[in-house]
Formats: structure tokens, C-alpha cells, sequence
């Protein structure tokens, strides 16, 4: 398996990264207990991995409700408190990079958008200071559910000068956000490269899909025609900008099974040694 190729640990276990020599593993809320970190911690001994730290593992039920952008003091400060207590805990492990949901679909309210601009800005001056402080890069989740801190472009400017954080491309949410805000998805993308450090690959058809199966596997089945993603184009131009992206398969297996999820893996594996493979040639060339 290709080294920067990794899958969130949740819905296969500890056994199933043996057994298709994944080198990266993505840690999150759904495999946090007592037995399922100390199986990874064995596992590393054995079978050394990278890990994909997705925060707040621990401590907070609902990770994708976070105060970054929360005028409330009080709440704000409680979400850094929390992710400093996970940054602990990724600096005990062989982390690494952290990822982070900074927006949440309930926004605060009280304040304008030239308010929330300022926060935004100070959150993330925050969360770069924190990197700094435990060593470990910081990359924010893109989703544009909130429709006041969607514009990628506001993404780009805010986090400019701010060399330990980047983005985590999330292709469902990427798409999902497109047609939401009437956005093109490989304009957008464009947009976001020179930011992006890590990817989140999974398929989605929209809202429906996602309701029904959540993260459905990429499959090389999956055609546009049909309203999927454009899995290989998007990884194409992705690791044609920068080859050193982290890819991470983020599969549920409500869809179909774990074969047709491992079909997509090995398309993935294949296509990215072919991608290695042409940049080599290319640079033989010049």
C-alpha cells in the first residue's frame, strides 16, 4: 500500500490495516475507548503506522459541534481547552498531523459578518500558536454547511501567513458544499490547493445519499454521469499540485460491502503509483 494512503480506523479495526499493509491510520470519536487504543498502541509495535489525529477524540460527544467562532467566551475557550487536552494525547502517539472541524453549522447569531471575520481570525491565530506549541500541524476540515463561512476564497485569506495550518479536503463535503452555495466543484477545489495537506476521500450522490449511507466508498464504477464525484480527476489534480497530500479513504459500508470498498482502495493504490510514476518521467524529461 502506498505510504501516504490511510483509512479511518473506525468501521474496519485494527486487523484489517495488517492486512492491506496500510502505513497511516485516522483516529477519531467513534474508536476512542480504553481497548481500542491500547490495540493501536500494540499495533504499532508490530506494525508501524502513521496516525491521522481527528479531533476532539476524547471529551467532547458531538465533535462536529465546535466554538471556534462562538462570541460566548465561555464556550469558546471550552473548545480549546478541549482540543489542547487531545493535543496532549496526539503528541503521545505516532501523530501526524491533527485535523479540526473550525466551523459548525450553528454559527453564532449575535455577531455581524465583520464580527465573525475578526473572531475567525483570532481563533486561528490561536490554533496556529497551539501547533506551534505541541509540534504538530493543524489542518481545518473545508465544509460550506453554514452559509456564512462557506467562500473559499475567505478560507485562503484567512489562514495566509499562518504556515502551520493548512486544509483537510473532504471531496463529499467539498461537493455537498457546491451545490448548496451554486459553486463549481473543480473551481473550488482550484481555489483550495495551495492550501491543502490532506484529503478525506469518500463518494457522495448529495444530502440523499449521505442521509441513507453516509460515506459511501470510492469505486471506480462511480460515474458523473450518474452525479458522482469525479474521484479521479479531483485526486489528480490534487497530487499533481502537491504530491506529498495525505489521502485518507474515510468508507461506511452502508452502501455496499467491504469488497466493493477495497476495490476502490486498490484503484486509489494503483492510480497514485501511475501519478508517482509520470511526475518521475516528467522531471527526467526536463
Amino acid at each position: 500500500m502506498n505510504q501516504q494512503l490511510g483509512i479511518s480506523l473506525h468501521n474496519v479495526g485494527v486487523d484489517y490495516i495488517t492486512k492491506y499493509n496500510f502505513k497511516k491510520v485516522q483516529l477519531c470519536h467513534k474508536f476512542s475507548g480504553a481497548k481500542e487504543i491500547t490495540s493501536l498502541l500494540k499495533l504499532n509495535k508490530k506494525h508501524p503506522i502513521k496516525v491521522v489525529y481527528h479531533a476532539p477524540v476524547f471529551h467532547q460527544a458531538d465533535p462536529t459541534s465546535t466554538y471556534y467562532l462562538n462570541s460566548n467566551t465561555r464556550l469558546r475557550n471550552a473548545t480549546f481547552d478541549i482540543l489542547e487536552v487531545n493535543l496532549k494525547m496526539a503528541q503521545s502517539l505516532p501523530t501526524d498531523y491533527v485535523i479540526v472541524h473550525f466551523t459548525s453549522k450553528d454559527i453564532d447569531e449575535k455577531i455581524d459578518d465583520k464580527g465573525l471575520l475578526k473572531l475567525a481570525k483570532e481563533s486561528l491565530e490561536r490554533l496556529n500558536g497551539l501547533s506551534k506549541k505541541y509540534n504538530i500541524p493543524i489542518y481545518l476540515e473545508y465544509n460550506g454547511y453554514n452559509d456564512r463561512f462557506y467562500d473559499p476564497d475567505k478560507w485562503i485569506d484567512l489562514i495566509k501567513g499562518l504556515d502551520n495550518l493548512g486544509i483537510c479536503l473532504d471531496t463529499g463535503h467539498l461537493a455537498i458544499a457546491c451545490k448548496l452555495h451554486d459553486m463549481d466543484y473543480f473551481k473550488t477545489l482550484r481555489k483550495l490547493l495551495p492550501r491543502i495537506k490532506s484529503m478525506h476521500l469518500w463518494n457522495t450522490r448529495g444530502l440523499d445519499d449521505i442521509n441513507k449511507f453516509g460515506h459511501i466508498p470510492v469505486h471506480p464504477s462511480q460515474s458523473t454521469e450518474d452525479g458522482w464525484i469525479d474521484i479521479e480527476k479531483t485526486l489528480k489534480e490534487v497530487l499533481y499540485y502537491n504530491y506529498d497530500t495525505s489521502v485518507v479513504f474515510e468508507p461506511d459500508f452502508k452502501y455496499k460491502d467491504k469488497l466493493y470498498a477495497k476495490e476502490g482502495i486498490d484503484w486509489i493504490n494503483n492510480m497514485i503509483y501511475d501519478i508517482k510514476g509520470f511526475r518521475e518521467n516528467s522531471m527526467e524529461v526536463k
